[in-house]
């Protein structure tokens, strides 16, 4: 994947995947009270931000019901963040007040998910509103900047999203964290922890952000070798290879959904799931002609 908005995306895809390790990993004392079997992804919230002057989509919002007292059910709403913007959490509080609006009878958790150093790692961001020092409202978010956390104190984490999201951290030595990155993946493997799909999703995050040369690459493959690690060694490029071949399938997945929102503003997750879901050439160009010419999203 190249390109900002190609790299977003594949991180949307995986939190929603791995949504539970992520709030696990960042609020583990909410984590604990949800209730993550009734989990539901909620179709992409659309909404009119007034101040910026344009629609925005929400990069991810769900649903889960908590596992005691009121309110019974919890939207959990993360946004990704690239770079830093003065009024950014003002629009979180924008959405905020907008997802309150639509769903009333629920309660909130925000997370801003920024690829740029803040001062903490894991901390709390502010959006205050009022007038002459009378505060009016102060609305807060759980921020994390992924740059600013260890990539080798996270990849050892017991969820497996840890080791994806490594990949973003900081990271002295890229060369290690790759290697080891791709242990713990291995140790996924064999472990039967979890299946294809998800592996697949977390070694395209590893492979994506690190971005290795081939040269670099073949000396964490020299220095695992010399570890004795070859079962490491043998996962890492087995799954090379897939990532590889699944990139072409992307490119051509990524060309239908830009289609889709370019013709529609929105996909409904339902579609956006079966869109992904397909991966054989001939029936991807078949979806790609058909975007072209269907009149509603929930045609194709």
């Amino acid at each position: 994947m190249s390109g900002g908005t190609s790299h977003d995306q594949l991180l949307k895809e995986v939190l929603a995947r791995f949504l539970p390790d992520f709030v696990t990993l960042f609020a583990p004392q909410q984590a604990a009270l949800l209730d993550f079997a009734t989990l539901r992804l909620l179709d992409k919230e659309v909404f009119t931000d007034v101040a910026a002057g344009q629609r925005r989509e929400l990069d991810l919002l769900a649903e889960v019901a908590a596992r005691e007292g009121t309110p019974h059910l919890v939207l959990i709403h993360v946004e990704i963040q690239r770079r830093r913007q003065a009024e950014f959490a003002h629009r979180m509080l924008r959405y905020f007040m907008a997802i309150h609006l639509r769903y009333p009878e629920h309660a909130i958790l925000p997370f801003a998910l920024l690829s740029f150093p803040q001062e903490q790692g894991l901390g709390i961001g502010t959006a205050r509103l009022g007038v002459a020092g009378f505060t009016a409202l102060e609305y807060h978010y759980i921020e994390i900047s992924l740059p600013r956390l260890a990539a080798a104190e996270y990849v050892r984490r017991p969820q497996p999203l840890a080791a994806g999201l490594a990949a973003l951290m900081e990271a002295p030595d890229r060369e290690e964290v790759y290697a080891a990155c791709q242990r713990r993946l291995a140790e996924l493997e064999e472990g039967r922890v979890l299946d294809d799909a998800h592996l697949f999703l977390l070694q395209n995050l590893v492979r994506t952000y690190l971005a290795l040369t081939e040269g670099e690459r073949a000396r964490v493959l020299a220095r695992l070798q010399a570890e004795g690690a070859m079962n490491v060694v043998t996962s890492e490029m087995t799954w090379a290879d897939r990532v590889r071949l699944e990139g072409h399938t992307e490119g051509e997945v990524d060309a239908i959904l830009t289609v889709l929102r370019e013709r529609f503003g929105t996909v409904p997750a339902t579609v956006e799931e079966r869109v992904r879901a397909t991966r054989e050439a001939e029936a991807l160009t078949a979806l790609l002609v058909r975007a072209l010419r269907i009149t509603s999203p929930d045609e194709l």
